[in-house]
């Protein structure tokens, strides 16, 4: 199989990861970079590399992002 191939089944499956696991991200996962390393061994530069940005970072950001409010 080619490296191409692989990377786009590996974005793939991420992504419905993401969007199928989403309820859960949202209540019980603080970072979801961590959560993928953790849970997969997938670091966020690799996340990156591969064009996913995930919707919840570091809490630090959420609480960044809120502060306009």
């Amino acid at each position: 199989m080619e490296k191409t191939r692989l990377k786009q089944l590996l974005y793939k499956a991420i992504k419905w990861i993401e969007d199928d696991c989403a309820d859960f991200f949202v209540s019980e996962v603080g970072n979801e970079y961590e959560w993928f390393e953790d849970a997969i061994g997938i670091t966020e530069e690799e996340l990156t590399e591969l064009g996913i940005t995930l919707s919840k970072g570091s809490e630090e950001d959420e609480i960044d992002e809120n502060e306009g409010d």
